[in-house]
């Protein structure tokens, strides 16, 4: 088996060292009664990483980031002994990660594992220079990947700011600002617009959304998905937790479809072992996931949105028709959530076509 590949090649300057804090990190683990072995496992940490910390040996900073990130620290610089060999750009906002001009604002999430095992976490980001000027940012771990699989996710992230490209200005999907490695291989970093709103699955609090909202909610998320499709994206995952919606203008936007790409082969997990999603189509993660995956989860959102839960797959019949939409509505409806992919229509067309009809 093909060893990991090792961080890529990068210049002197990207290579400084920086001196981590032992006794800061040692307190931590022991506070959180971690073995050392534990301690390694848990953050991805080699051993040899690990040795050279407990030395007071300089790592890299990456690393020293990866650590404050799992510890919970606000700055990277509370866990280095000395500033030596950290370069970052002076920021009032007090940022300490820096993306060519992007710096990181706040963290926005705890590591969250894709379906397939690949590793992220979601930052909110402001450029340096214009600091009004907000981001999203999303940071993917490389680290441990076989060489087979890092190309190919790599591969991935690189088509993500092409196929924004090809999409064009579209007011339910972010523009790219940046898709690419930081300068020592460790992560991949993709960069977006700044959504407003909260995520919808924040929103979705039990109760039904008013039929007004829901209609205007779902037709741009169709849309969205249609600007995909037309450029042979298919989301393959869409879900409440990837769709800002703004209550007070009601707009939309649809997040993180460069996923949708790595989510037809396993990363670090096998299919079986994937986590369970009700919004998922069947037949994602089996090689063939096609637009039909994407209608299935439209409908499992538009039904979870117009009556305040969501039942069990292949069970939402009851629930639908209690909501007295417009028949062509309502079989459309009941039609993209069918289990089996061609039953489900071959476009979003007829689908929102019938869902404009309603109101």
């Amino acid at each position: 088996m093909p060893r990991p590949s090792a961080a890529r090649a990068s210049s002197p300057r990207q290579q400084r060292l920086v001196v981590v804090k032992w006794e800061v990190v040692d307190a931590w683990r022991k506070s959180r009664g971690y073995t050392e072995a534990d301690f390694c496992e848990q953050l991805h940490l080699g051993k040899e990483t690990y040795r050279r910390i407990k030395r007071g040996d300089g790592v890299e900073i990456s690393t020293a980031g990866k650590l404050a990130d799992v510890m919970g620290l606000s700055d990277v610089r509370e866990l280095l002994d000395g500033d030596d060999g950290v370069t970052i750009l002076p920021s009032k906002s007090g940022a300490v990660f820096v993306v060519n001009e992007w710096e990181v604002v706040e963290s926005l999430s705890d590591p969250i594992k894709a379906s397939n095992g690949l590793l992220y976490r979601v930052f909110k980001m402001r450029n340096h220079y214009s600091p009004e000027q907000l981001a999203r940012g999303k940071r993917f771990e490389l680290d441990g990947l076989y060489d087979r699989e890092r190309d190919r996710v790599e591969t991935c992230f690189k088509r993500h700011s092409d196929v924004c490209r090809r999409v064009g200005a579209h007011p339910n999907l972010p523009m790219c600002y940046r898709s690419s490695p930081d300068s020592v291989g460790h992560f991949w970093w993709i960069i977006d617009s700044w959504p407003d709103g909260r995520m919808l699955s924040q929103q979705l609090n039990g109760n039904p959304l008013p039929p007004k909202v829901v209609h205007s909610l779902m037709r741009q998320v169709g849309e969205a998905l249609q600007a995909l499709h037309a450029v042979d994206v298919v989301r393959r995952e869409l879900a409440p937790r990837n769709i800002y919606f703004d209550a007070a203008t009601e707009s939309v936007v649809l997040t993180d479809f460069e996923l949708g790409k790595l989510l037809d082969t396993s990363i670090t997990v096998s299919k079986d072992q994937w986590p369970v999603d009700p919004y998922r189509a069947p037949e994602v993660g089996k090689g063939r996931a096609k637009v039909a995956a994407d209608l299935f989860s439209w409908g499992r959102v538009f039904v979870h949105a117009a009556t305040g839960s969501l039942p069990a797959n292949d069970h939402e019949e009851a629930s639908v028709r209690r909501l007295l939409l417009p028949r062509s509505l309502c079989e459309q409806v009941l039609s993209c959530v069918d289990p089996v992919p061609t039953n489900r229509p071959e476009s979003l067309v007829p689908v929102l076509k019938a869902l404009s009809a309603w109101s």
